[in-house]
């Protein structure tokens, strides 16, 4: 079973995508409906005065590291009194996992290289772009 930790970082980094103006055309896409309902869900469960602040401060600026980082503590402080939630975080983290492909970017000497993952496990590397 995945760590309390870890699967916070992992469904913050899986709903940053439709968070923010950017993201309000990413709901739709391959994994976009399993995030933003995962979201709204943890949005509902956050309702002291801090966490709103921090929720509001996300979804203002997905990138801000710290506002990832203040999420990411109210969920594990829920997550750590509520025994219901923290199985059901688990759930919807292993939910957002088989959700869609997970593609990553990396830069190599000469040129980029795009590294794709996708459900089966199946890697895909394409060199030279």
């Amino acid at each position: 079973m995945i760590d309390l930790v870890l699967a916070t970082q992992q469904v913050i980094q899986a709903v940053l995508p439709v968070l923010g103006p950017v993201g309000a055309g990413a709901a739709g896409k391959a994994g976009g409906i399993a995030a933003e309902t995962a979201w709204n869900w943890i949005k509902s469960k956050l309702t002291s005065v801090g966490a709103t602040e921090a929720v509001h401060t996300l979804e203002q600026a997905p990138t801000d590291d710290i506002a990832q980082k203040m999420v990411e503590l109210y969920i594990q402080q829920a997550a750590e009194r509520d025994a219901v939630f923290r199985e059901e975080l688990l759930r919807r983290c292993a939910e957002l996992a088989s959700a869609g492909p997970r593609v990553q970017n990396a830069t190599a000497s000469g040129g980029s290289t795009v590294v794709q993952v996708n459900e089966s496990k199946d890697v895909k590397v394409k060199t030279g772009f």
